[in-house]
């Protein structure tokens, strides 16, 4: 994870447009080359919509907020307790994007189904696949990415251990008061899983962000996994955050209809256990 603050909001706005039309057409490509592959290829294509209409609604929320905050700031303020019913479905979509997010990559294993042998048995959970050894693109592609460990992890929070719920008034503070002070003195419903502030930039102009947690787990020597005190000092934008779950799962479903595309045979193959290195990827497939 290397966007600590989102660009420009008009940056954005063109980089949804771009992931848009990257993976237009794709779905149809496999149903001209495979017609028995038909229902994959839908299905997957159903989940990269999915994906960027949640990114695009929490866009759409997150700009709505960001001029709330601006207007209410602009009166000299510094902590803000404002009715903002745009926040809380903000949190709304990010919650169904990254639950889609990490359903799409675990159904790789059934979109990528013709694409391997009979002998590989893939594991329901993305991330007991990456623990195995595979020779299939877009399992390397997913391999070692910090970005697909913290989508895990926030996944497993808001399932088993923390909700995003709050109610539609936010609390947004100037960066600079001490957030702790303020948010456990006052009504726990505004103490969110995520952060709100605001920066002034100028006498007009007011940069507006929502902050996720630096760390969700820590774990221990015996591989046990402790829910931390969530801290913000790493500065994570919920904006950019989410654009680039978006990315990395529609991405690697956009890889996947390729290889249902472009690899006729079941050529790949999976083992469980790593045993040794991995041998590089039939070309049919890049």
């Amino acid at each position: 994870m290397d966007d600590r603050n989102p660009r420009r909001i008009e940056d954005l706005r063109a980089e949804i447009a771009t992931l848009e039309e990257s993976v237009k057409g794709l779905a149809h490509s496999v149903v001209e080359s495979h017609p028995e592959r038909s229902l994959l290829a839908f299905q997957a294509d159903w989940h990269i919509r999915g994906m960027l209409y949640h990114f695009r609604r929490l866009f759409e929320h997150y700009s709505a907020f960001m001029h709330e905050v601006s207007a209410r700031a602009g009166t000299g303020a510094s902590v803000l307790i404002m009715y903002a019913p745009s926040f809380q479905e903000l949190l709304f979509e990010f919650y169904a994007l990254v639950n889609l997010c990490r359903i799409s990559l675990d159904n790789l294993r059934a979109f990528l189904k013709p694409v391997f042998t009979r002998e590989s048995q893939l594991p329901k959970s993305i991330r007991d696949v990456l623990k195995g050894e595979t020779t299939c693109p877009v399992y390397h592609a997913l391999a070692g990415q910090d970005l697909l460990h913290y989508l895990m992890d926030v996944r497993n929070c808001l399932v088993h251990y923390r909700s995003l719920a709050t109610s539609d008034n936010a609390l947004v503070l100037e960066e600079g008061i001490d957030a702790t002070e303020v948010v456990d003195s006052g009504d726990p419903f505004f103490e969110a899983m995520t952060r709100a502030s605001f920066r002034r930039i100028s006498e007009r102009a007011i940069s507006v962000n929502v902050y996720v947690p630096d760390m969700i787990f820590q774990t221990d020597g015996s591989g046990n996994k402790k829910l931390l005190r969530f801290t913000y000092d790493e500065r994570w934008s919920l904006l950019s955050t989410a654009r680039n779950f978006t990315q990395l799962a529609v991405g690697s479903l956009s890889l996947a209809l390729r290889c249902l595309r472009d690899v006729p045979n079941a050529s790949f193959q999976f083992n469980a256990r790593k045993l040794g290195s991995r041998p590089d990827p039939p070309t049919s497939a890049e």
